[in-house]
């Protein structure tokens, strides 16, 4: 028997590699409680045909990184708002169109998580380390500040 993955969240590139929908589904077999699908080049209708290559069963595993209509027709566990789409004028009607989803977001600092005042059930924090494979894309965060900061955030609703 295969132990369960010791992770909860997994962000996919924005490549597709031909494997990723034969191997998704195994994934969740083996325990992946989330999968954030962010192909950000792709059409609506590439991403319909995405999810729908996905078994159904594990439509409640998916966060949207784009095309965020489709969760309005797919049971998807939520969204991640990109910085363009939380600047959107129509993205609190399309969230309050979505009860009971989650909603999250990438920040680049700190003080941008501070002052922005939705209410996220998550947010990632980037880069945290300096890039391996992006030369010049250093970390914007001192570990220890960070340290500091989360249980602040945490005091917030919604975090």
């Amino acid at each position: 028997m295969i132990a369960p993955l010791p992770f909860q969240l997994v962000v996919i590139s924005a490549e597709c590699h031909s494997l990723e929908l034969r191997v998704l589904p195994q994934l969740f077999e083996l325990g992946l409680a989330v999968f954030h699908v962010r192909k950000p080049a792709w059409s609506r209708a590439e991403t319909e045909a995405y999810l729908q290559a996905i078994p159904s069963q594990y439509h409640g595993r998916l966060v949207l990184h784009a095309h965020y209509e489709l969760a309005l027709r797919y049971p998807v566990k939520g969204v991640h708002l990109t910085e363009k789409a939380r600047q959107h004028s129509t993205i609190g009607q399309l969230l309050r169109q979505l009860p009971g989803r989650s909603v999250s977001a990438s920040f680049h600092s700190l003080a941008a998580v501070a002052r922005h005042r939705r209410r996220y059930d998550y947010v990632f924090l980037s880069p945290i380390f300096d890039s391996l494979s992006k030369v010049g894309y250093g970390s914007g965060f001192d570990l220890a500040e960070v340290a500091a900061f989360l249980p602040r955030l945490a005091a917030r609703p919604g975090y």
